[in-house]
């Protein structure tokens, strides 16, 4: 090989490894469908917004982005977090299509990056670069200059994504108890919440009905209704399945007879409090409605013994108890 030929070769290795590299300065977090661009398809059309003639010479800002793409009922939603230093700004885009939406986050992003006004060319340059996301609509400003401005300049206290608050209805719900007494407990239950950006509180009732046979007695049966009332504090993790890590704490209501050869019939209660963490995992289907599961663990702060008269003790509540919960959820 020519010794001349050595930096041609360079260039063109650079070009290569450069091509799917996040452009200096940005560190951008990806989650979209499997329809929508790949991060290295986003992150080419960034890297040709911010390489334009016009805006070559100016500085590239430290910017991080974080991009969730949801498929919804009028196409596809595109939420776009945005970080500037200490500053925050949150960005909503709606399209027809995925492409529509990624087109306006890129853009978005770009202004970010270089802004225009760096060059004096700002209003030539936002329109322009507005042209490549016409098909989408943003919720909080138009794609352009002056919304880029607007999301980077905004405070986090100000962001109106972390101030906005949902309304969460759980039902129908699944749960099922093992490990607290011999037999598995199944139960349906409900529940009603709010959501204020990643901090979700839910109140639920789980009512359960279960019974098991008496050891030692033939025919015997043990019948137990319980009812769980628990509360429950959340914080979602920014990640697609959302993910969250609960502390849940609950009133557990108890009431148990027996029936069968030489028992007599009778009734009993009781009732004490448990406390433990869970983790909840949630897709949704539609941006307003979602399917959960749950897993967690309880400590039970009292151990209720099952006496039956003319048996004796038939079962002891076990201290901690394993939960596994299903559901759906309704997002207002």
């Amino acid at each position: 090989m020519r010794p001349e030929s050595l930096p041609l070769l360079a260039a063109c290795l650079l070009a290569t490894a450069g091509a799917h590299a996040e452009p200096t300065g940005l560190e951008l977090d990806w989650q979209a469908p499997a329809s929508c661009p790949t991060k290295s398809a986003v992150i080419e059309q960034i890297d040709e917004l911010i390489a334009a003639p016009e805006r070559a010479d100016a500085p590239l800002r430290s910017v991080s982005a974080n991009a969730r793409v949801e498929e919804t009922d009028a196409g596809f939603r595109l939420e776009l977090e945005l970080h500037d230093g200490d500053l925050v700004g949150h960005r909503t885009f709606d399209g027809a299509s995925c492409g529509e939406v990624t087109g306006a986050a890129a853009v978005a992003i770009a202004l970010l990056l270089r802004p225009p006004e760096a060059t004096g060319e700002g209003a030539t340059n936002g329109s322009a670069s507005g042209d490549a996301a016409s098909g989408a609509t943003t919720t909080d400003a138009e794609t352009g200059e002056a919304g880029v401005e607007e999301a980077s300049n905004r405070a986090p206290e100000a962001a109106p994504d972390e101030r906005r608050l949902h309304f969460v209805l759980a039902l129908p719900t699944l749960d099922v108890g093992f490990f607290l007494f011999p037999e598995p407990s199944p139960g349906l239950g409900g529940g009603l919440g709010l959501e204020a950006g990643p901090y979700r509180l839910l109140a639920q009732t789980v009512w359960r009905g279960f019974r098991f046979s008496i050891d030692g007695v033939p025919d015997g049966v043990a019948t137990v209704e319980r009812l769980s009332t628990s509360l429950s504090g959340c914080r979602w993790f920014d990640t697609y399945p959302e993910l969250a890590p609960c502390l849940n704490a609950s009133l557990e209501l108890l009431q148990a007879a027996g029936a069968g050869p030489g028992i007599v019939p009778s009734s009993a209660s009781a009732a004490w409090f448990a406390l433990g963490p869970s983790g909840l995992l949630r897709v949704r289907a539609r941006n307003q409605f979602a399917m959960t599961v749950r897993a967690g663990l309880n400590f039970h702060t009292a151990r209720p013994v099952l006496s039956l008269e003319g048996v004796g003790e038939v079962a002891q509540a076990s201290p901690l108890e394993l939960t596994l919960g299903f559901g759906m959820e309704w997002i207002f």
